[in-house]
């Protein structure tokens, strides 16, 4: 369900606890224009960070439905007592990608260089009679990029006619790959994803997801970046599968 709200009736609110309280359990994301985002805090008060409901900046009207749309995921998550973060479920359908071409475009890490921005690098490599992947992360300054070192395996099931492609990936640790100064080794990254149709032309998408990218960075800052770059990576992704056919 989508509603909107204008200064005027957040002002009503007065940074009450149980309205803003209700608010943040009636929606599972929030949009804001750019004069606006920049006031909410002031007018509602920490509510918001404080259940994990974090504003995105609403763009113009050409891209106002393409944004609403990349919110269409279902995000569960659960706080790991010992780091403060949170280790995420993500339920969503992706139109027109089918789930074959889904997990192909997943697991080409060459054609992954050409669309995802934030990557630095990103390889594998033979280490001990097993595939390592090496996949560094720009940041932005000043932060550190971070990297991992991680192995993967692709299984694609077929469960009483449902045909179902499954990605695991966790981090490893091997002699080739040592640690650099200048970038911030990640060391507990999991990731699970299952693909399956849709009953029609796309993909029915369940991810796992949990790092720890270490460092400086407050707690709130990674699950932010976590709850709001996982569906935006699965929309880049169904977009890119539209130029892999082309390509391939």
């Amino acid at each position: 369900m989508f509603s909107h709200m204008d200064t005027e009736v957040l002002k009503k609110l007065n940074k009450n606890k149980k309205p803003v309280k209700k608010l943040t359990k009636k929606h599972d994301a929030f949009l804001a224009s750019s004069s606006l985002i920049k006031q909410i805090p002031r007018i509602l008060g920490p509510r918001l960070n404080k259940a994990d409901k974090f504003l995105s900046l609403l763009p113009h009207k050409e891209k106002m439905v393409a944004e609403v749309n990349e919110l269409k995921f279902t995000i569960k998550f659960q706080m790991k007592k010992e780091t403060g973060l949170y280790k995420y479920k993500v339920f969503g359908v992706l139109k027109d990608c089918p789930p074959a071409l889904l997990a192909d475009v997943y697991m080409d890490l060459d054609y992954r260089k050409q669309w995802d921005q934030y990557v630095k690098e990103l390889y594998e490599k033979e280490c001990d009679g097993k595939i390592v992947v090496y996949w560094e992360v720009k940041y932005p300054f000043p932060m550190s990029n971070r990297d991992y070192v991680y192995i993967r395996q692709r299984r694609d099931l077929d469960m009483e006619g449902r045909k179902i492609h499954v990605v695991l990936a966790q981090s490893t640790s091997v002699p080739q790959f040592a640690e650099r100064p200048d970038v911030i080794r990640v060391k507990g990254y999991k990731q699970s994803l299952a693909i399956e149709s849709d009953g029609k032309k796309g993909s029915k998408v369940f991810m796992y997801y949990f790092d720890n990218p270490g460092g400086q960075i407050p707690s709130w800052l990674i699950n932010w970046a976590a709850k709001n770059g996982v569906p935006s990576f699965l929309n880049d992704m169904a977009k890119a599968c539209k130029t892999y056919l082309k390509k391939n």
